[in-house]
């Protein structure tokens, strides 16, 4: 009975000791949670080449070869919508954006006649990792990418000849960028992103098989709510 007291009253010693230790430390914030969905809008800068891909002659079916790259610029602006998951530091997620693009260039006439391209539109469906400090984030992202406008042949010599064609394109595209939450729910970040678009060859009414095979670069801001 006397060595049961004992341990009990041991027990209650290191009880209260405990709980005064606990009750002593500081409750320690676990930071800034990048978990949920996001909705915002984005805009920026595109700059790059597209080069061109054999086309044939009309009635020879000779190909002839790539004439130059067609240097290409333009601006985008559209909406994006993605989802975030942390894991301690990590931040893995999915988001797709689609964007208006006046995007846009031509070869300056090389081999007689123009051929250019003018995009209406672009977007992407991409995955995104990356690693969390608090309130900012350092992140790679990449997937699929999607871009559509007109291709345009106008001939030079041989008349004045001018033919648009709706073309688009399947491609991929990689990059990096930083977002910073100012505040529980709204967040911004900068961008930038490499991107392929492949090559899609078109037939014009004129007999020519022109393609075009887009590589672009992009600066881009934007601005989340996240929910």
């Amino acid at each position: 009975m006397k060595k049961l007291l004992i341990a009990a009253t041991a027990l209650s010693g290191v009880l209260v000791c405990v709980n005064s230790a606990m009750a002593a430390d500081p409750v320690i914030d676990p930071g800034f949670d990048w978990t949920g969905f996001y909705l915002g809008v984005q805009g920026g800068y595109d700059w790059g080449s597209s080069k061109r891909v054999p086309w044939g002659a009309p009635n020879t079916g000779v190909l002839v070869n790539n004439d130059g790259p067609a240097k290409m610029n333009g601006w985008e602006g559209g909406i994006h919508a993605g989802y975030d998951y942390q894991i301690n530091q990590i931040v893995l997620g999915v988001v797709g954006d689609v964007a208006a693009s006046n995007l846009q260039g031509d070869d300056d006439g090389r081999g007689g006649h123009v051929n250019g391209f003018d995009a209406k539109w672009q977007g992407s469906l991409r995955a995104r990792a990356g690693l969390a400090f608090d309130t900012s984030l350092l992140y790679l992202t990449g997937g699929w990418a999607h871009l559509a406008g007109d291709g345009t042949v106008q001939f030079v010599l041989g008349g004045p000849f001018v033919e648009k064609r709706s073309t688009s394109f399947d491609g991929w595209t990689i990059g990096a960028g930083f977002e910073h939450a100012f505040t529980p729910n709204l967040s911004a970040n900068i961008e930038y992103r490499y991107t392929d678009y492949g090559q899609t060859v078109e037939t014009y009414t004129s007999g020519y098989d022109l393609g075009f095979k887009p590589q672009i670069n992009s600066i881009l801001l934007g601005i989340s709510y996240r929910f």
